[in-house]
């Protein structure tokens, strides 16, 4: 179980790995699921448990989402798979 500590550790070494602010919140799941589905899914794993945690959601969302093993290694990213990070660079 990871710890809140742990969790925040794992934010911060992927904002300073992309450059990205991630601004975390306490969203009501219920209503997030009325926007429709997010473009993009971190799942902090850490190293250990990455490659059985690509694994699960390759096996799970099949073609239905991209899961792309995290580097450095301690997360998952899953896109819907309507995105194209190709797109974003052309910009």
């Amino acid at each position: 179980q990871p710890t809140q500590q742990w969790h925040d550790k794992c934010i911060r070494d992927y904002m300073n790995l992309t450059g990205v602010l991630i601004k975390t919140c306490q969203d009501d799941y219920a209503e997030a699921k009325l926007l429709g589905l997010p473009s993009k899914l971190l799942i902090f794993t850490g190293e250990k448990r990455l490659d059985e945690a690509v694994s699960i959601f390759q096996k799970e969302l099949g073609n239905d989402a991209t899961v792309i093993r995290g580097s450095p290694p301690f997360f998952v990213e899953i896109l819907n798979k309507t995105v194209c990070k190709g797109f974003g660079l052309q910009r």
